[in-house]
């Protein structure tokens, strides 16, 4: 089965298993409450920490309602890749669209630090990426060329909680100015 078949059906059932887990009863999410551990500092992540296959889907009030699946892997040498698909209704009543993408990363001279491998051969795919690991967040930057020439850049800040989420805000700036922001909740599988 092809990673984005299994990791698609594995969306699924999580965005279900989520959304039952986010509200009890079908009703509205319990309000957070900060507890005594919340204040208390966690260790900084590894690359190790991200690895693995997650699967997650926006909140409820967000605009665009999306089901996502995430896999990081991790490679010789230091490297890594990641491979995210996200899933939404389509334009015609019952369809799915579909997008997949796969970077891989390897390992600079800094700590934390990697870069794509290449850039993409076409501009408007991306001209350069980069990763790097601040606390307990793996935050990824693409670089690319729009259609009408304005530079677009793509910030996915994956973020691990203490309980064992990931969470993910991405965001998409073209030019200086912020365009869209998305939101979505992940669990390890």
């Amino acid at each position: 089965m092809r990673p984005a078949k299994f990791l698609f059906m594995a969306a699924l059932t999580a965005g279900v298993a989520g959304c039952a887990a986010a509200t009890p009863g079908g009703g509205a999410p319990a309000p957070a409450v900060a507890s005594p551990a919340a204040t208390t500092a966690l260790p900084a992540a590894r690359l190790s920490d991200f690895a693995g296959p997650w699967a997650g889907h926006t909140e409820q009030n967000t605009a665009a309602k999306r089901a996502a699946t995430l896999l990081i892997e991790e490679q010789p040498g230091g490297g890594f890749s990641v491979t995210w698909a996200s899933f939404e209704a389509g334009d015609v009543a019952g369809s799915v669209r579909q997008r997949e993408r796969k970077m891989t990363f390897r390992q600079t001279a800094e700590t934390g630090i990697w870069v794509a491998d290449e850039a993409s051969p076409d501009p408007f795919a991306h001209l350069a990426a980069w990763a790097r690991i601040v606390d307990r967040t793996l935050r990824i930057d693409i670089l690319g060329l729009r259609r009408d020439g304005q530079l677009e850049r793509q910030v996915y800040e994956r973020r691990l909680d203490d309980g064992g989420m990931m969470m993910l805000t991405y965001r998409r700036f073209v030019e200086d100015e912020l365009t869209r922001t998305i939101e979505a909740d992940f669990m390890r599988l």
